[in-house]
C-alpha cells in the first residue's frame, strides 16, 4: 500500500512539474509580448489579444495546478509557496496587459475637443482610483496572510 501511495505521489509530482514548466513557458511568452510593446510607440491590438489569450492559458494552468495540489497533502506543502508566487506573478502580468490596453486606447489630444479631453481625463482618473482600490485590497490581503502566519508561529 505504501509503495502504491509513493507511486501515486510521484506521478502527481511529475504532473505538477509538467504544469509548472508549461506555465513558465506561457508566462514568458506574455512577458516577451509585454516587453516588445512597452518599447514601441504604438501598441497593436493583435499583440494585446495574443497576450490576453496566453494569460488566459496561464490561469487555466494555475487552476489545474491547484487541483493537482489538492489531491495530496505532501505535494500541497511542497508547492504551496510556488503556487502563491505564481498567483502573484499572474496578477502582475494581468495588470501589465491591462496597462498595454490603456496605452493602445490613448488618444491624440491635439485632435480632441475640450469636452473629449475632459471625458478622457475623467475616465483615466476613475481607472486610477479603481487601480488604487485593488492595490489596497492586495495590501490588506497580504497583511491578513501575514497575521495568520504569525499567529500559527506563536
Amino acid at each position: 500500500h505504501r509503495l502504491k501511495r509513493q507511486t501515486h505521489t510521484h506521478n502527481m509530482d511529475a504532473n505538477i512539474t509538467d504544469l509548472l514548466e508549461e506555465l513558465k513557458k506561457v508566462s514568458d511568452e506574455v512577458r516577451k509580448t509585454i516587453q516588445n510593446n512597452k518599447s514601441s510607440k504604438k501598441v497593436s491590438e493583435e499583440s494585446i489579444e495574443y497576450a490576453r489569450h496566453r494569460l488566459k492559458r496561464c490561469k487555466q494552468l494555475q487552476a489545474e495546478l491547484s487541483i493537482e495540489m489538492r489531491m495530496d497533502k505532501v505535494l500541497q506543502n511542497r508547492y504551496k509557496s510556488i503556487a502563491q508566487e505564481i498567483k502573484s506573478s499572474l496578477d502582475s502580468l494581468a495588470e501589465e496587459v491591462t496597462n498595454l490596453e490603456r496605452k493602445c486606447e490613448i488618444k491624440d489630444l491635439n485632435n480632441m475637443t475640450a469636452e473629449e479631453i475632459l471625458k478622457e481625463a475623467s475616465r483615466v482618473q476613475d481607472e486610477s482610483l479603481r487601480s488604487l482600490e485593488r492595490m489596497r485590497d492586495k495590501v490588506d490581503s497580504s497583511k491578513a496572510i501575514g497575521a495568520k502566519g504569525l499567529s500559527k508561529l506563536k
